[in-house]
């Protein structure tokens, strides 16, 4: 699918026309180039949205861990949901801790 894409100017010629598309790099899809054969210049970089892809995702910051030191009161119980995730529950025993010991 190659979306309709409004006329740009070149800042180098000074044409305004639609821009030809040439490769992406990175997490650019496309770049806009100018569409006259003797400029060809680079206009902007294009967005995955144009062409009806994701839009960017956030990545994650940070990772939080958390470490439980205890004991099991049984066998935990592993439950599939129905897309398919798995789930699984449990009772954790953890003894008190005071001044740094047990």
């Amino acid at each position: 699918m190659i979306p309709a894409i409004p006329p740009l100017p070149c800042l180098h010629c000074g044409a305004c026309a639609v821009p030809t598309l040439g490769p992406g790099a990175g997490q650019h899809v496309a770049r806009a180039l100018c569409s006259n054969p003797a400029c060809g210049h680079f206009i902007k970089w294009l967005p995955k949205a144009l062409f009806g892809g994701e839009k960017d995702v956030a990545t994650m910051d940070s990772l939080n861990v958390c470490i439980l030191s205890g004991y099991l009161e049984r066998d935990a119980i592993l439950r599939y949901r129905e897309d398919g995730t798995a789930h699984c529950a449990c009772t954790i025993r953890v003894e008190d801790v005071r001044d740094g010991t047990l």
